[in-house]
């Protein structure tokens, strides 16, 4: 899994681009609040969003901390309850692509790692449909 680290990578987030580091603090106010009660549980429910409609159309299998939690093509129902619970960190290998989506436990964002120009434009649709963004990281 570790060599997807090392591909190019694109961010679903609840924001239309990457903040600039002075604005940072205000970033992490911001973000801290999406990461407690009702807004962590819609931000997650978003996410279980994509990752289910993505899963349509491949296979996938479901890493928690690293460590793979079973059979591949886990049950819909399990997989979005690992996402909107669950506070572990996560990763989606699909095969089929060849690319990972992993989601910190303590993340407002995911990240899409070695995705092809076609899964690109589904995941940016799937995001779009769910109020999110994607957009790349700067540097890249």
């Amino acid at each position: 899994m570790d060599l997807y680290f090392e591909r190019p990578c694109q961010v679903i987030d609840f924001l239309p681009s990457q903040v600039p580091p002075e604005d940072g603090d205000r970033f992490f106010a911001v973000e801290r609040l999406y990461l407690s009660g009702k807004r962590c549980r819609e931000l997650r429910e978003r996410f279980a969003d994509v990752i289910l409609k993505l899963y349509c159309y491949d296979r996938l299998t479901v890493y928690e901390n690293g460590e793979e939690t079973g059979a591949a093509d886990p049950a819909p129902g399990g997989l979005s309850d690992s996402i909107i619970r669950a506070r572990k960190d996560l990763a989606f290998h699909l095969p089929g692509q060849d690319a990972l989506i992993t989601l910190g436990r303590d993340d407002t964002h995911m990240t899409v790692y070695g995705a092809s120009e076609q899964l690109l434009c589904r995941i940016r649709l799937l995001a779009a449909s769910n109020g999110l963004f994607v957009w790349q990281p700067q540097g890249q």
